[in-house]
């Protein structure tokens, strides 16, 4: 078996790469699929977790602090566009966005349904 290389990288981090990118640049585009917002608000982060996670491994090959500096990047832009984008930055039942009218939950709150 050969080990077969694009430039001076092994085949296996290229497709893992390829992966990563397919998943991080579908991340915003999956919510198209999903008509429920708490489904499309974990599809959203789950993606970038994923693409996150398979960049940092088509990386792990250059070292350490490749890897770690992917991580570090792919959660800013994932936070970043959450916030000026969606309205999927939600910390303990609190939404944060730039729009002032994505600042609503999606859904009701436990404590705001009626018993």
């Amino acid at each position: 078996m050969t080990n077969t290389t694009y430039g001076h990288h092994p085949a296996w981090t290229v497709a893992l790469f390829v992966v990563a990118a397919v998943a991080l640049m579908g991340a915003p585009a999956w919510g198209f699929f999903v008509k429920d917002p708490d489904k499309e608000r974990r599809v959203y982060w789950w993606a970038w977790v994923i693409g996150g996670l398979l960049l940092a491994a088509a990386l792990s090959d250059r070292g350490v602090k490749a890897p770690l500096a992917a991580l570090l990047a792919t959660a800013v832009a994932a936070v970043a566009l959450a916030y000026f984008k969606t309205s999927f930055l939600t910390v303990r039942g609190r939404v944060y966005a730039l729009n002032p009218n994505r600042r609503r939950p999606a859904s009701p709150q436990p404590s705001e349904l009626e018993p």
